[in-house]
């Protein structure tokens, strides 16, 4: 993946960003807290929350040409 076609999430560096995001995401958002604006940051002692972060990505034809397997990733 180039560097270049890595969306920028906030809070997440870019090596984390290249890690965790497949090439071909058409669609990445914020769930959970974030989405719901109810997040607390981690400097506030009373912080208990997580970043969730959803996407959807197009797999290579190779996966629809059953050539090759698309696998979820968690962190």
């Amino acid at each position: 993946m180039k560097v270049y076609d890595t969306p920028k999430i906030k809070g997440m560096s870019l090596e984390e960003s290249i890690t965790l995001i497949p090439l071909n995401t058409i669609l990445l958002g914020y769930m959970g807290s974030i989405a719901h604006g109810t997040y607390i940051p981690s400097e506030d002692p009373n912080s208990i929350d997580d970043k969730d972060i959803m996407g959807v990505c197009v797999a290579s034809e190779y996966v629809y040409l059953g050539l090759d397997k698309f696998e979820q990733r968690e962190k």
